[in-house]
């Protein structure tokens, strides 16, 4: 299936950018999720919405090597060849050489980035570059530094497995493994486990020996031909493993490999971006260039350094990234339920206190209605007292002889 994926305005005009992406192999890869994400999030950021993006997926893996179909690659030249193409990008293994054997003029003439290993330091030679304007995004990778990585993190490691899966490439990379692992001390013991099934590698890696690491090079299938991405085989067998899990890429992290000094693809994504704006915008691709700290990282996942007692460890490098953190709704928010919890407590005191001040103020207006009163009481009384005294006193004056009166 020839798939088009157009992003952005579907008319073009004047301002709009168009790239056309040439993906090696199948849209099942992984890693272009995170290569094309990468690319689409900045030109988005550049641009808005005034660029368009074409993908295709040669899917040179369906063919015999060397051998990809003149025909097929003759429906993409026909389909692009009345649209005004702004750049050419090529992602993956071997994308270069179809593309150079089948592709017309235009499709050659273009600025161009490619995206692809490059194994030249192992003494494999691959065609990288499609013409003179070509920036080349070569992905070497560093076995030896990953493997020295985990082992410093996992000091008491006295056996390292190297876990594969069957397919070409995984072959390849488990070779390449196997030169790199010649790096580890020579007391340690190195096992590789290939061309098995997945179900007899997780039975092997239940009950590995105490202090063991295991290596994921590549896993595309297994022996039985089932298709397991690095992402998947890697989940598979971190879960079922006894052992720390790594791999050599971000393909299987957050899904069960610790982490450490790996390659990022999703790096190579934003990379790749931030060349596709500046050759848009006229830089000369071969002024741009690619070093091994543009898509290397320290990274490790919270989860599994957690689960091998690793978290807050002196150990994993001071330039690392944690991610995946798992923190409980009670550290999350602690400090805002503990200020909640001192609030309502202070509010508690204060209202009872409130209260004991109302009862005692109400007492108080009590004591002095009742002394008020009785000192109403008194004085009516003392008034009654000193009437009824006067009264008599008349009484007795008005009783008297007019005669002592006169007197």
């Amino acid at each position: 299936t020839i798939l088009s994926a157009p992003f952005g305005y579907s008319q073009q005009s004047e301002e709009t950018k168009t790239i056309l992406i040439l993906c090696a192999l199948s849209p099942a890869q992984p890693a272009y999720r995170l290569i094309l994400g990468g690319i689409r999030q900045k030109l988005t950021e550049q641009f808005g919405d005034l660029y368009s993006i074409h993908t295709e997926y040669l899917e040179i893996e369906s063919y015999p090597k060397d051998d990809y179909p003149k025909e097929r690659f003759d429906i993409y030249n026909e389909k692009y060849r009345n649209i005004k193409l702004d750049l050419l990008i090529c992602v993956g293994r071997n994308a270069i050489g179809p593309i150079k054997q089948f592709a017309e003029d235009y499709l050659l003439n273009l600025p161009t980035i490619s995206i692809d290993f490059d194994f030249s330091e192992y003494g494999f030679k691959t065609d990288l570059k499609l013409n003179n304007q070509t920036v080349v995004v070569g992905m070497k990778l560093n076995f030896d530094k990953s493997i020295s990585e985990a082992l410093s993190l996992f000091p008491e490691t006295t056996s390292v497995f190297f876990v594969g899966g069957t397919a070409p490439f995984d072959k390849f990379l488990m070779s390449l493994a196997k030169e790199a692992s010649q790096i580890i001390d020579k007391s340690k013991e190195i096992i590789f486990i290939s061309d098995k099934s997945m179900d007899k590698i997780l039975q092997q890696v239940h009950s590995l020996p105490v202090n063991s690491l295991i290596f994921v090079p590549s896993f595309n299938t297994d022996l039985k031909l089932v298709t397991y991405h690095n992402p998947e085989a890697i989940r598979l067998i971190s879960m079922a493993a006894n052992v720390p899990v790594f791999a050599y890429s971000d393909m299987g992290f957050g899904d069960g490999a610790v982490g450490g000094y790996i390659l990022s693809f999703e790096k190579i994504g934003l990379l790749s971006g931030v060349f596709a704006i500046k050759i848009l915008q006229g830089a000369d691709p071969n002024s741009l260039a690619v070093t091994e700290q543009d898509y290397y990282d320290y990274i490790f996942d919270w989860r599994e350094l957690k689960r091998w007692n690793l978290e807050n460890s002196d150990l994993i490098p001071a330039e690392s990234t944690i991610l995946y953190e798992e923190i409980s709704y009670f550290d999350k928010y602690k400090w805002i339920g503990g200020g909640v919890l001192l609030f309502i407590v202070l509010q508690t005191l204060l209202i009872a206190n409130l209260i004991r001040l109302n009862r005692n103020q109400k007492l108080m207006t009590q004591q002095i209605i009742e002394s008020e009163s009785k000192y109403r009481n008194f004085l009516h009384q003392d008034r009654i007292l000193r009437m009824g005294q006067i009264t008599a006193s008349l009484s007795h004056e008005l009783n008297q002889p007019l005669t002592a009166i006169l007197s």
